[in-house]
């Protein structure tokens, strides 16, 4: 495809997509729908990483830890 292409309803792609320069999505967006599926970053961020509300989400979980936090401050309220 040339040019812009808009699909409007749902659009299902089965297989290995690739996207080339900039991708934007606009609205809720949804990565997996199960526990095993994952998602790779390999770009680095250049955005804060906030959550839709506040004190309702946590990183990692006792079973699932990070194994390191590199940061220059923490700042950690109870």
């Amino acid at each position: 495809v040339a040019g812009d292409l808009m699909v409007d309803g749902i659009e299902t792609v089965i297989g290995t997509t690739e996207f080339q320069d900039d991708v934007v999505f606009d609205g809720n967006v949804t990565f997996g729908d199960a526990t095993s599926d994952t998602v790779e970053f390999v770009a680095r961020l250049i955005s804060d990483v906030l959550p839709s509300t506040d004190d309702d989400w946590s990183l990692g979980a006792s079973d699932l830890r990070m194994t390191e936090v590199n940061s220059t401050t923490i700042v950690a309220r109870a």
